[in-house]
């Protein structure tokens, strides 16, 4: 990727700092009272931050195996009955659109959630610039934070302006939640919705009419029931039949919420580990896709 806007440098080596990091926290145990000015109690509990940071070491953090695209052709269009507008048309005579959607992974160690989730992911990123595919739509964009306060179930779809539509009955927004431009209570799909329980998030997006496309997730649960999928209506150049997707994602857990107790050993630790759990102790992924088979001919 031409860049990476993610909130800290990503360390490469995360097990092996765990590794550096378990062994300070048993060494803890002898000095670190002492080093701290604290009592022979605190030390005691070396032993608790190290079978903590061993089942660190388990955690996932990813992509699911392969993204799902399904084409969204003009004649399957027609067959669903869209009425084509003059707009629609002429990007239909530019471009081929697909549905890409990406599955990620969340395996945090039992009762420590991550609260921040960051993903940027990229469409023929080595190719010419300017035939390089375009993000028509993002799901969730920005503007998706008002409906993700609002912790309802909600069917996520493909409209027929092929942009995301949700679609819940309305009385079950808050008082005063204006969602009118993204939920309807008569919503229609050009395609099949899924079902997503929508849980408070902050979140942030950029890259519409972009070949990049960057997400940030802020706040632990963010979806109930399902593992998080991040969706791109894309179009592409009409009659290119090349897609590859190269994909970058963090976990992040903040630091100043774990235990004071886990601070005081990890203030022992040496400055790269300390820099790590300072910057989250994110847990990252890479993927990179060839999606060209599912275009269809």
């Amino acid at each position: 990727m031409s860049s990476e806007p993610f909130s800290t440098t990503l360390a490469a080596d995360r097990d092996a700092i765990l590794d550096e990091a378990i062994g300070s926290a048993l060494a803890f145990e002898g000095d670190g009272g002492h080093v701290l000015g604290r009592s022979n109690a605190v030390r005691g509990r070396g032993h608790e931050v190290s079978a903590i940071l061993a089942a660190m070491r388990q955690e996932k953090a990813g992509f699911g195996p392969h993204p799902e695209c399904l084409p969204l052709a003009a004649s399957e269009l027609e067959a669903r009955g869209l009425a084509m507008d003059d707009r629609l048309r002429k990007l239909l005579d530019r471009y081929d659109f697909y549905l890409v959607s990406f599955a990620v992974t969340l395996f945090p160690r039992a009762g420590w959630a991550f609260d921040r989730l960051e993903c940027q992911v990229a469409f023929n990123p080595d190719g010419p610039r300017d035939r390089r595919p375009l993000a028509h739509d993002i799901f969730p964009a920005s503007d998706w934070e008002t409906l993700a306060q609002a912790n309802m179930k909600l069917e996520i779809g493909v409209g027929e302006d092929l942009e995301f539509r949700v679609k819940k009955s309305l009385e079950l927004v808050p008082a005063g939640v204006d969602v009118s431009t993204k939920l309807a209570a008569g919503a229609s799909f050009v395609f099949p919705p899924r079902d997503y329980a929508i849980k408070r998030a902050r979140i942030v997006s950029r890259g519409k009419e972009d070949s990049e496309v960057f997400w940030r997730l802020d706040e632990a649960k963010y979806f109930e029931d399902d593992a998080p999928r991040l969706g791109v209506i894309l179009k592409l150049p009409r009659g290119d039949r090349a897609l590859s997707v190269t994909g970058m994602l963090a976990a992040y857990r903040t630091f100043q919420l774990l235990s004071a107790d886990f601070r005081d050993v990890v203030r022992f630790m040496s400055e790269r580990v300390r820099r790590f759990f300072e910057a989250g102790a994110p847990l990252v992924d890479r993927g990179v896709w060839d999606l060209s088979a599912d275009l269809g001919s």
